[in-house]
Parts: structure tokens; C-alpha cells; sequence
């Protein structure tokens, strides 16, 4: 199967904002599905980031995912039904590419602690576990 990667635009958000909605669960800030308003706030914010890098993932022209790098930052999001399937890590693998001809030298997956399948893949791909972060708000 032909798994490659595009850059992601403004005809994307859509998309992005269906796979964000759908496992908002292992998000850090995000943890009820968010409007489309809301949505498009973030990725224009995110667009002007100079270290915001993201693309679709297509496989056999078909978008199943999407991935990003923001400030070394990994995120993946591959849709439910092709989930399983590898796709994740041939996209990881490509965007390990993209990422060195950007001249990015180090990539870091924050990995929520109950999404044991990301952690996985990052481990599978020769990610280390290099701390544990934990926090408490004080409300």
C-alpha cells in the first residue's frame, strides 16, 4: 500500500478538526470535541508558529490520518477505521524525513499516559522514554 505524505492546508482543517473530535480523549488541553469555530482559531494560531509543521496522510489517495510537528513536538492522528494497520508508522517514518531535510535534530512524542497504542508505536520506532511528567492543578 502507497502510504505518503502532503502538506496539510486551509481544505484540510475539516478533516483535521473530524480526527481531533474523535480522539480528543488522549488530548493534553482538549477534552470534549470543540467547534469548528474554535477549531479554525487554533490552526490559523498555529499556521503563523514559525516550528508548526503538518501534513495529511494519504494512503492510495486517500486522506487516513494526519501528523504534525510543533516545536520537536510529534502528534498523530490516524482515522478510526485505518487504525491498526501500520499506517502510523510508515507516517512517523515519513515524517522523520521530512523533518531532517527541515533540519529538525531531535522529535518528542508527548504521549498521553492511557493511549498505550501511540506509546507503542513510539517505542516500536526506536522512541525512548526519557521522563514522566506529572502535574496537579490547584484550583
Amino acid at each position: 500500500m502507497d502510504t505518503y505524505l502532503k502538506n496539510a492546508v486551509k481544505s484540510n482543517w475539516d478533516f483535521i478538526l473530524e480526527l481531533r473530535n474523535s480522539d480528543y480523549q488522549y488530548f493534553y488541553e482538549q477534552n470534549e470535541p470543540i467547534s469548528k469555530v474554535e477549531h479554525y482559531k487554533y490552526m490559523e494560531k498555529q499556521s503563523k508558529i514559525a516550528n508548526f509543521y503538518h501534513w495529511i496522510i494519504s494512503q492510495n489517495d486517500i486522506d487516513v490520518g494526519y501528523v504534525r510537528i510543533l516545536d520537536n513536538d510529534v502528534g498523530i492522528m490516524i482515522k478510526k477505521e485505518f487504525q491498526s494497520k501500520g499506517i502510523a508508522s510508515k507516517a512517523l517514518l515519513l515524517l522523520e524525513n521530512e523533518a531532517k531535510q527541515i533540519g529538525i535534530k531531535k522529535l518528542i512524542a508527548l504521549v498521553h499516559p492511557n493511549n498505550i497504542s501511540s506509546e507503542r508505536i513510539f517505542k516500536k520506532n526506536g522512541y525512548d522514554l526519557k521522563m514522566l511528567r506529572l502535574e496537579k492543578s490547584l484550583n
